[in-house]
């Protein structure tokens, strides 16, 4: 029979087989009466031995449990249990299940199952500290073994305890690394960054670090449980160079919730590295054309160099370079570019690269390893193109019409085709039996020179004539000597009322004003014909032919040049016994060729006119003469328009001159000894400009812009009997004028055939 009181083995079976045996033996001898008392004994019996076998049964099996270590310091750590089942009861006991409630099942092993009579059996089990046991500090699990103590379903169940604690241990570590490791000159930045490592298993308060070469070094917390990191920068110094190396040492301090905890130390050094080298590009964008820029540049490895365009852009590449500072500055503009942006990229610290787009300069402050690209970009401007290309052309047609007004036939022809008219005439229309077969003149200032060269058929007839009275004078002279008769009279000349001429002026001439520097040479040549229709009207024509060439030198080289002509009637009337008057006028064109930047030459045409007026007196008294004049010219030119090159719309424009010229000469008249005849004069002359062009001249020369200066002129002329005369005339220019003056002379010389 079972009993199912709970409590099942060896003993309580042999206690109730005891029972059941008495009771059979009292039911076979005893009477009805006695069976109930008898079975009322037994069951008390039953009760009593039940009793006594729980206190007895219960001492079959123990448990115990024991942890290795009993003390544990962090998470992750393994506490080992050792479980020993014992029987007490001498039974052949069976374990059913070994439990744990912090240990898990497949973590417990047994090495079988049979509990042997007052033997034991051992079993382990593996169980993982973890962070929750770390804060509470302590760990109790229980163990449970469930089996069968006897061979007869005697089931049983023990328990067994045990607890470890932790064991409080605050340690931590501090470690250093600069970035980067090794510095190449004063001034670099070094970043070191910090980790403080809690290898302990309390928290840390109050945390503070401290490096002796940084000022300040941040943490991002206070407080550490397990890891933080933090960083801090040094920028090194020329004194860092010279040692070669830099050690600095960091402390880090704070204090554990529990237990004594020392300072974490760091120490890090970094050394003096030789750099690498880097490299420098310079880039053009050229928006709106192509173009040559030029660039001048300092610094060790690098020099001046050009960049010329194609497709809008260029580069130029210095590689290798030693870190240090470079500079590169675009100059000498071309002509209508613009720089309209500068920008570097590539700095990535260290030594700094500037821009400045005013001087057109970048400063490259250029570290180890870095490449640096600096762009200038350079925006062509069609407007001022196309201003440029008209200031060329009408600063060289300005000088051209001044020029041609300063290049007038040198006199007027009445005066020249009848010379004694200047000192009266015994015969009106006679001929001045002195002179040479041309007329030859030169000038020369400290701002250009100059030489004129004049004839015409009435002059030469008159050379030969001369040469002939002269020869005739010779051998008559010789005759009369050995006869003792009279000379011949002098031979007298038809005159011809037809004369054709010619003139010529050759100049060359520097102008500087403001930023621009002009050399140039000009040529005239006039040719003409008129006929004295009486004594005192003279009607001619003439064309004339010039040509000019000019060259500029200011941010590029310039140049114009150009050959043209005019062609007019002129008129000489002797309105009086004293006063003369002349006017002419011409009209013309020409053909130009012009470089405005110096990359490239186009042609132009223009279409010009003139005219001009002069009156002069001339009044003599004995050997003293007075020549008052007064003239007005008028020049004009009109530049046609044409397209470029580039494909750029040049503009038509005109430039003019209006010019009043006027004052007196004065001269005195004697003759010496062997008939030289001399004339010292002086003259002073004015001049006006009503309309003027961009550039004005004096003497062939540009002039500042008063409208209204003078010329003072003093010299001599001298002509021998042999028909020889020189003119010599030295002058000074700019009277009146606030920034202009010009010292020059003048040579006229005529020669006779004789």
């Amino acid at each position: 029979m079972r009993v199912a009181f709970g409590w099942r083995n060896r003993v309580a079976s042999r206690v109730l087989a005891r029972v059941a045996a008495l009771c059979r033996i009292s039911l076979a001898t005893r009477t009805a009466a006695r069976r109930a008392s008898q079975a009322t004994l037994v069951f008390f019996s039953i009760l009593f031995l039940l009793a006594a076998t729980e206190r007895t049964f219960a001492q079959d099996w123990t448990l115990t449990k024991t942890a290795n270590p009993t003390t544990y310091t962090t998470a992750g750590q393994t506490i080992t249990y050792t479980y020993v089942i014992t029987d007490t009861g001498g039974g052949n006991g069976t374990l059913f299940s070994l439990t744990d409630n912090k240990v898990a099942p497949a973590n417990i092993s047994c090495p079988s199952t049979n509990v042997p009579p007052n033997g034991t059996l051992t079993c382990t089990g593996t169980y993982t500290i973890t962070n929750a046991d770390v804060t509470a500090g302590f760990v109790t699990n229980t163990a449970t073994a469930i089996g069968d103590s006897c061979s007869d379903s005697c089931d049983l169940t023990v328990q067994a305890q045990a607890t470890i604690s932790l064991m409080l241990q605050p340690s931590w570590t501090l470690t250093k690394v600069p970035s980067p490791s090794t510095y190449s000159a004063a001034g670099q930045t070094i970043t070191y960054s910090y980790v403080l490592a809690n290898t302990g298993n309390v928290t840390i308060a109050s945390i503070t670090l401290s490096d002796d070469k940084i000022v300040t070094v941040s943490c991002p917390a206070t407080m550490l449980a397990v890891g933080a990191s933090m960083t801090g920068s040094y920028i090194t110094t020329a004194a860092d160079v010279t040692a070669g190396s830099v050690v600095n040492r960091a402390v880090a301090t704070g204090i554990p919730i529990q237990g004594i905890l020392a300072n974490a130390r760091a120490r890090a050094r970094i050394r003096l590295a030789a750099p690498p080298n880097g490299s420098i590009t310079i880039i053009k964008a050229a928006v709106g054309g192509n173009g040559r820029f030029n660039f001048s540049a300092s610094g060790s490895g690098v020099s001046g160099f050009v960049l010329t365009t194609s497709g809008s852009t260029a580069r130029r590449t210095f590689s290798n370079l030693s870190p240090g500072r470079y500079r590169f500055t675009e100059i000498n503009l071309p002509r209508d570019w613009e720089l309209r942006g500068l920008s570097c990229s590539g700095d990535t610290g260290g030594r700094a690269t500037t821009v400045d787009v005013s001087s057109r300069s970048v400063n490259v402050g250029l570290d180890g390893g870095e490449s640096i690209v600096c762009t200038f970009t350079n925006r062509f401007s069609e407007t001022t193109h196309i201003i440029e290309t008209q200031n060329v052309i009408r600063r060289f047609l300005s000088h051209r019409i001044t020029l041609l007004a300063n290049n007038e036939p040198d006199r007027a022809r009445f005066i020249r085709r009848v010379p004694g008219s200047l000192w009266g005439d015994s015969r009106p229309g006679g001929f001045d039996t002195g002179g040479g077969a041309f007329n030859l003149s030169g000038y020369s200032s400290d701002l250009s020179s100059q030489m004129t060269f004049a004839t015409s058929l009435s002059q030469i007839v008159r050379a030969y004539a001369d040469a002939d009275t002269a020869a005739d004078k010779q051998k008559a002279g010789a005759a009369a000597m050995a006869m003792a008769t009279k000379a011949p009279p002098k031979r007298t000349l038809e005159r011809s009322n037809f004369d054709m001429w010619i003139e010529a002026h050759f100049s060359q001439y520097s102008a500087r004003a403001g930023s621009f520097s002009d050399d140039g040479g000009f040529g005239l040549v006039y040719l003409g014909a008129d006929y004295l229709v009486t004594s005192s009207v003279l009607i001619g024509a003439l064309i004339q032919l010039d040509w000019m060439s000019e060259s500029s030198r200011t941010a590029t080289i310039t140049s114009a040049s150009g050959t043209g002509w005019m062609a007019g009637p002129y008129l000489s009337i002797r309105l009086t016994p004293d006063l003369f008057f002349d006017t002419r006028a011409a009209w013309g064109t020409s053909s130009n060729r012009v470089n405005p930047f110096g990359t490239y030459e186009d042609g132009f045409a223009t279409q010009r006119w003139l005219a001009n007026a002069r009156l002069t007196g001339n009044w003599t008294m004995d050997k003293f003469r007075i020549t008052p004049s007064v003239g007005f010219t008028y020049i004009e030119e009109r530049q046609h328009s044409y397209v470029d090159t580039l494909g750029f719309l040049i503009p038509s424009q005109t430039v003019g001159l209006g010019r009043l010229s006027f004052g007196p000469e004065f001269a005195y008249r004697y003759m010496g000894a062997d008939g030289t005849i001399y004339e010292p004069m002086i003259s002073i002359t004015g001049q006006w400009d009503a309309v003027k062009p961009d550039v004005a001249f004096v003497a062939g020369m540009p002039v500042p812009t008063d409208n209204l200066f003078a010329r003072v002129q003093g010299g001599i002329m001298a002509r021998w009997p042999s028909g020889f005369a020189l003119r010599a005339v030295a002058s000074y220019d700019g009277i009146g004028s606030s920034s202009f003056n010009s010292v020059g002379g003048r040579l006229w010389l005529n020669v006779p055939f004789n």
